[in-house]
C-alpha cells in the first residue's frame, strides 16, 4: 500500500510538471505571436516619415528626436535647426542649407546630401553611413567621431577642419579638399582619395591601408607613423612631407614626387618606386628590401638600377 501511494504521489508531481511546462510554452509562443502582430507598425515607423515632424521642422526650424526618414528637404532652409538625434535616414537633403545646424546624433545612412552647406554645423557622434556629400560644404564643421563610412565625399570641402579619429573606411574621397585637415588616428582603409588635395594635412598614424591615393596631393603633409601598406600612390606629390616610421610595405609610388621627403626609419619592404623622383630625401635606417627603384631618381641623383 505505502508502495502504491509513492507511485501515485509520483505520477501527481509528474502530471503538475508537464501542466507547468505547457504552460511556459504557451506563454513563449504567445509572445512570439505578439511580436509578429505588432513588427509591421514598429518597421512603418523605422521606413517612412512623421507628416507632423515634418511640418513641425519646416515651421519651427526644430525638430529633435524626430523620425524624418526618408523626408524631402531638398533646398530646405535649415540654418541652425535643431536636429539633434533625429532620424534622417534615406532623407533628400540634396542642396539643403545646414549652416550652424545642430545636428548631433542624427542617423543619415544613406542621406542623400549633394551640395549641402553643412559649414559650421555641429555633427558630433552622427552616422553619415553610405550617405551622399558629393561637393558638400563642411568647413567649420564639428564632425568630432562621427561615421562617414562607404560615404561618398567626392569634390567634398573638408579643409582646415578636425578630423581626428574619424571612420571613413571605403569612403570615396576623391578630389576632395582636405587642405590642412586633421586626420590623425584616422581610418581610411580603402578609401578612395584619388586626386584629393591633403596639401598640410596632418595624417600622424592614420591607417590607410590599400587607400588610393592616385595624384594626390600631400606636399608638406604629415604621414609619421601611417599606415600605407598596398595603398595607390602613382604619381602623388609628396614633396616635403613626412613619413618618418610610415609602413609603405608594398605601396605603388610609381612616378611619384619624394623630393625633400624624410623616410627615415619607414618600411619600404616590396614597394614599388619606378620613376620616382627622391631627390634630397632621407632613408636613413629605413628597410629597404626588395623594393624597385627603376629608373628612379636617387637622393644622390643618381638612377636607380632596373632588374
Amino acid at each position: 500500500m505505502v508502495k502504491f501511494l509513492k507511485i501515485f504521489n509520483f505520477y501527481r508531481q509528474w502530471n503538475k510538471f508537464k501542466i507547468k511546462q505547457l504552460g511556459l510554452i504557451g506563454l513563449f509562443f504567445m509572445a512570439i505571436l505578439g511580436m509578429v502582430w505588432l513588427w509591421p507598425v514598429g518597421a512603418i515607423s523605422q521606413t517612412s516619415y512623421e507628416p507632423a515632424h515634418l511640418t513641425q521642422l519646416l515651421s519651427t526650424n526644430s525638430c529633435s528626436l524626430c523620425n524624418l526618414v526618408g523626408a524631402n528637404l531638398r533646398s530646405a532652409l535649415l540654418m541652425g535647426a535643431d536636429l539633434k538625434s533625429a532620424k534622417l535616414v534615406n532623407a533628400n537633403l540634396e542642396g539643403a542649407v545646414l549652416r550652424a545646424a545642430n545636428l548631433s546624433g542624427a542617423q543619415l545612412m544613406g542621406a542623400n546630401l549633394s551640395t549641402a552647406d553643412l559649414r559650421g554645423a555641429e555633427l558630433s557622434g552622427c552616422n553619415f553611413n553610405g550617405a551622399d556629400l558629393t561637393r558638400s560644404e563642411l568647413v567649420g564643421a564639428n564632425v568630432f567621431l562621427i561615421d562617414l563610412g562607404n560615404a561618398n565625399l567626392q569634390e567634398a570641402n573638408l579643409s582646415g577642419i578636425d578630423m581626428s579619429q574619424v571612420y571613413l573606411e571605403g569612403a570615396n574621397l576623391g578630389s576632395a579638399n582636405l587642405r590642412g585637415t586633421n586626420l590623425t588616428l584616422a581610418q581610411l582603409v580603402g578609401a578612395n582619395l584619388r586626386g584629393a588635395n591633403l596639401n598640410g594635412a596632418n595624417l600622424t598614424s592614420a591607417n590607410m591601408k590599400m587607400a588610393n591615393l592616385n595624384n594626390a596631393d600631400l606636399r608638406g603633409a604629415d604621414l609619421t607613423s601611417v599606415t600605407l601598406g598596398g595603398a595607390d600612390l602613382r604619381g602623388a606629390n609628396l614633396a616635403g612631407a613626412n613619413l618618418e616610421k610610415a609602413n609603405l610595405e608594398n605601396a605603388d609610388l610609381t612616378g611619384a614626387d619624394l623630393r625633400g621627403v624624410n623616410l627615415g626609419i619607414a618600411i619600404l619592404s616590396g614597394a614599388k618606386l619606378v620613376n620616382a623622383n627622391l631627390t634630397g630625401a632621407n632613408l636613413s635606417d629605413a628597410r629597404i628590401i626588395n623594393v624597385d627603384f627603376c629608373n628612379a631618381t636617387m637622393p644622390d641623383g643618381k638612377k636607380g638600377r632596373c632588374s
